[in-house]
């Protein structure tokens, strides 16, 4: 599989991006049962459809001896449809490899024009890059609290990196929704989970 197979794949559909932070232990089961897009540890919680991982962590090489400390089995061993990753890291899963780009140094519509991801330091902030270029028009986001993984000492740069992103999806006709009633994050317009059902027919 390659990432241009699934491009615009789900336009008009709806979809969750699914965090590790605090409040994804609130995720409603009705949206966990449609379709998902997890990043990293996300199986402590359920097995989304798709999983993002960003970072490099080889099976049996990067971190030898720390693997089961580190959680790396429960990330290369998470059952999905496939995993989009930068790095071939020895997934159980299928794997579909994808370039990123930092959106502080090009454009959204640039990065998205040359059939790359965009993103700024978090695997969730590709994760919602990689939900617009499937198409979706709405995307829910829970788990996205920034909270205890070193992500708030560059919050500020955060926020006007989603800024950036959520702006273009508007113009695109994509909403990205903050479902987490206990993320810092300013920049993404907040929603109650009942609501987004609501709204979305979820």
């Amino acid at each position: 599989m390659r990432l241009e197979d699934f491009k615009n794949k789900y336009e008009y559909q709806s979809c969750v991006i699914a965090a590790t932070g605090p409040s994804i232990v609130s995720l409603n089961p009705r949206l966990r049962s449609g379709i998902t897009i997890g990043v990293n540890k996300i199986a402590r919680y359920f097995n989304p459809t798709y999983l993002v991982v960003i970072d490099r962590f080889r099976r049996g090489i990067d971190h030898p001896g720390r693997e089961e400390e580190l959680g790396c089995n429960l990330v290369w061993d998470t059952v999905v449809e496939c995993v989009f990753t930068r790095w071939d890291n020895g997934y159980t899963s299928p794997t579909v490899m994808i370039e990123c780009s930092p959106i502080n140094t090009i454009g959204p519509e640039t990065i998205f024009r040359k059939g790359r991801i965009p993103t700024f330091n978090t695997a969730t902030f590709a994760a919602i890059g990689l939900a617009m270029y499937m198409g979706f028009q709405n995307i829910g986001v829970i788990g996205f609290d920034v909270r205890g993984h070193g992500i708030e000492r560059t919050i500020d740069q955060l926020e006007a990196a989603l800024m950036r992103l959520t702006d273009y999806a508007k113009k695109q006709g994509q909403n990205v929704w903050n479902l987490s009633d206990q993320s810092m994050l300013t920049s993404l317009e907040k929603c109650s989970q009942e609501d987004f059902m609501r709204w979305t027919g979820g």
